[in-house]
């Protein structure tokens, strides 16, 4: 009654497997309110807008992240900045160049991309970008060669950055002209232009400088010297036709300087110090026993005066004997300086009060400098012209009192401030009482020499 049903064919059952939809993400202009301060305490709103992007994480979730900061986007409407996106969304995704009859808006997605391509954001994120990184890198790794270490050797290295520096100012101050204006040799010019550089960069003796100059430095090549002729003699020779035309060469330099920088001197401090020679020096005239700054009585020394103006620059040098007495010192060396000082262009000269004697103040005020000296106090009594007492804090903290007064000096009434200084006078109080400790001491020691085997020896 009932036919064979037929057999029917089944395809096989395959797991279901858990299917995400993602769709392609989507860009868009994303404002943020931000604040201006405008310095008075106020500040003011403005817009700030970034291209964002949406997209789906790996729970379903939708995300938002900032692609691009944008900035502020002046002279752009709500349509524009719609455009923007758009044109940037089909640049970053795609790749593509977009057309644009806004000229306006094309320079402005032309210049956001560009700063896209280079942002950190773009360089970890972008498949292109990546991609195009590494086509680089293995371009530069094909190209690289390969070199063991152990196997490199270096032949007469020498160094050249500080000489080059150096040598690049010597040429701002023009000292080759100057020393052709003097007639010197091309050969001597280069020698002491040589020495000179090598001296400011490594200063040590004429033997370890020849060490130097022949080992260390590309000074002999830069100048075309031979090594053979870099000797200490050499050197020795060089620095004694420097120092002939040194008063010449100062000025000369001086002058540049100033002319270079503007500097307009008005104020000039005059200061001597010394320095020691541990050789015994006995055939020098200059090298005597004198008082050390570095308390090294035990060396002859040699005394540099120095005239520096208020920027630090070297205006006159002069190198005396080590027993020298400062006050005999200003007339010669400022003395220099009177033939190119004018009534117009009157300087003051600032000195220490050891340099203070009346010859020197009288010759001052006849060559026509204008002068700030410390006075010693037992040499003239302070009269107060002002009952103002101006109390001040110099650099240290420390507290001074200024008070104008006079003096007279014989005869005349000359203008003075008096510094009262609390540190300065603890200081003067402190060394007056070492040095009455040690003659207490010494006085001692003479009294203990007077007894001999414990008896008492009257003198």
């Amino acid at each position: 009654m009932f036919g064979k049903i037929p057999k029917m064919l089944h395809p096989p059952v395959l797991p279901v497997k858990k299917i995400v939809c993602t769709f392609a993400p989507e860009m868009y202009i994303s404002k943020a309110k931000k604040y201006r301060d405008q310095g008075d305490g106020t500040a003011i709103a403005y817009d700030y807008y970034r291209l964002t992007k949406s997209y789906i994480d790996k729970d379903g979730k939708t995300k938002h992240r900032s692609v691009l900061c944008l900035g502020e986007l002046p002279g752009f409407d709500k349509d524009e900045r719609n455009r923007l996106a758009a044109m940037l969304t089909t640049m970053i995704e795609d790749g593509q160049s977009v057309m644009c009859d806004n000229k306006k808006l094309y320079e402005e997605a032309m210049s956001q991309y560009v700063k896209y391509r280079s942002s950190k954001y773009a360089q970890e994120n972008d498949p292109r970008l990546i991609a195009e990184r590494k086509v680089r890198e293995e371009e530069e790794r094909k190209k690289a060669v390969a070199v063991k270490l152990e196997t490199l050797t270096q032949h007469e290295a020498r160094i050249i950055g500080c000489e080059n520096l150096c040598n690049s100012t010597m040429r701002m101050l023009d000292i080759r002209k100057y020393l052709t204006s003097r007639g010197w040799k091309r050969d001597h010019i280069n020698f002491a232009l040589m020495q000179i550089i090598a001296r400011a960069i490594y200063p040590y003796s004429e033997l370890k400088t020849v060490r130097y100059l022949r080992e260390n430095t590309a000074l002999a090549e830069m100048f075309g010297i031979p090594k053979e002729k870099i000797t200490k003699d050499a050197l020795y020779e060089s620095a004694k036709r420097l120092w002939d035309e040194h008063h010449g060469l100062e000025d000369w330099l001086h002058d540049r300087v100033c002319s270079m920088f503007g500097i307009e001197e008005k104020i000039l401090l005059f200061d001597i110090t010394n320095s020691y020679f541990e050789g015994k020096m006995e055939n020098s005239e200059l090298c005597q026993y004198g008082r050390s700054k570095e308390k090294r009585d035990d060396c002859r020394i040699v005394v540099l005066a120095a005239v520096v103006n208020t920027e630090g620059l070297l205006v006159r040098t002069m190198i005396y004997e080590g027993n020298r007495h400062d006050s005999t010192t200003v007339e010669e060396v400022v003395g220099t300086l009177a033939k190119t000082t004018t009534q117009e262009a009157k300087r003051v000269v600032v000195m220490d009060a050891g340099f203070y004697s009346k010859p020197n103040v009288n010759w001052l005020k006849a060559n026509g400098f204008d002068y700030i000296t410390v006075l010693p106090s037992g040499d003239s009594k302070f009269e107060s012209t002002s009952s103002e007492i101006i109390n001040h804090t110099d650099k240290k903290g420390q507290q001074i009192r200024l008070q104008m007064g006079k003096v007279d000096m014989d005869g005349e009434s000359v203008k003075a401030l008096m510094v009262d200084s609390d540190a300065k006078g603890a200081k003067e109080r402190s060394m007056y009482e070492q040095a009455c400790k040690r003659y207490e001491e010494g006085l001692e020691a003479i009294k203990k020499g007077y007894s001999y085997q414990g008896r008492n020896q009257e003198t």
